[in-house]
């Protein structure tokens, strides 16, 4: 279903959103892009030598872009090929530089262009990070964002936001990974088993909360529910497993659902 919802959604972004009107970016640092020389990182060099790029990502999607796009996103969403410090997607995507007459990406602009962008995004950071570099830490954030995700559509709905947020983790995971290639050696005064056990408990305490204020809903629904939750509470006790998966749980849990 992930992958037919991303398909779905990428075909009708290039294919039907050229009626959608361009808007510019909410961020108003928009200049920050424009005012830093774009120089391109070598270690990109190889996508520019070749007629197309096929990029699959770890779902198993695939992305075809022609060295004309690939062109014309370097020169107008330079943002997507990494500076040296990678900035978070949603500031890329922000901060991105949208053309007067940009008629192959028409700016992303709608939702199912967003998420076509955010997986660009994730596509060239994971080349610069080092695709085979970090697969078991990459694996390991999607599946806690996955299962973050996947509480609060529990809790709320199948909405679109959760949709979206479902084919843009990749590219929050990818910057996640970034962030772990970073990072020094873990502080053991931390606390870290304390900090989870506190974490996941107030997690499950406010779904277990919310479910009970749902006045729709039937006892033997409300089990059902709190027994899901549980489930993905287990997932992601066995996927916390180093303060470091902890701190990006608790900020994709903390910026993106409350």
């Amino acid at each position: 279903m992930k992958k037919l919802l991303f398909i779905l959604a990428t075909f009708i972004f290039f294919s039907c959103s050229q009626a959608e009107k361009k808007t510019k970016p909410q961020n108003t640092n928009t200049h920050l892009l424009t005012t830093e020389e774009y120089k391109r990182d070598s270690i990109y060099n190889f996508l520019f030598q070749k007629d197309s790029v096929v990029f699959v990502n770890m779902y198993g999607d695939t992305t075809v872009l022609t060295k004309k796009e690939l062109n014309y996103l370097e020169e107008n969403y330079s943002g997507l090929f990494a500076s040296e410090y990678p900035l978070d997607p949603d500031l890329v995507f922000n901060q991105r530089k949208i053309p007067q007459t940009d008629t192959i990406f028409l700016g992303f602009s709608s939702e199912a262009g967003q998420d076509a962008f955010y997986n660009l995004y994730a596509y060239f950071l994971s080349i610069r990070n080092g695709i085979d570099k970090y697969i078991h830490e990459r694996k390991n954030i999607v599946d806690i964002y996955e299962a973050i995700n996947n509480i609060h559509t529990e809790i709320n709905g199948a909405g679109t936001f959760y949709l979206h947020m479902d084919q843009r983790i990749l590219a929050y995971a990818e910057y996640a990974v970034t962030l772990y290639g970073l990072q020094q050696t873990e502080n053991a005064a931390l606390k870290f088993d304390k900090q989870k056990q506190l974490f996941l408990q107030a997690l499950q305490q406010d779904c277990e909360d919310r479910i009970e204020l749902n006045k729709e809903a039937t006892t033997e629904e409300k089990q059902k529910q709190k027994s899901k939750i549980l489930e993905l509470i287990h997932t992601l006790n066995g996927k916390i497993n180093s303060y470091f998966y902890l701190s990006m749980a608790r900020q994709f849990e903390y910026s993106k659902y409350n």
